[in-house]
């Protein structure tokens, strides 16, 4: 609880699907997306979407 603000479970997402944190999803419309959980490390999720021959749009530069 938070007086007069907000407090977001990020682990959330998780928790409700059984443990994972990234969820991969092909619609025929808009290609792949993923739900992603607030928590997850970019890394992850790169590994997750390489699992399905994609990659995120965006990198962050802490990729070497």
């Amino acid at each position: 609880m938070a007086r007069d603000g907000v407090v977001v479970d990020m682990a959330t997402f998780r928790k409700q699907r059984n443990g994972v944190g990234i969820s991969v999803h092909e619609d025929p419309l808009i290609g792949y997306y993923d739900d992603v959980g607030g928590e997850q490390l970019w890394i992850h999720v790169l590994h997750k979407t390489l699992e399905y021959g994609v990659a995120p749009v965006s990198w962050t530069d802490y990729f070497t």
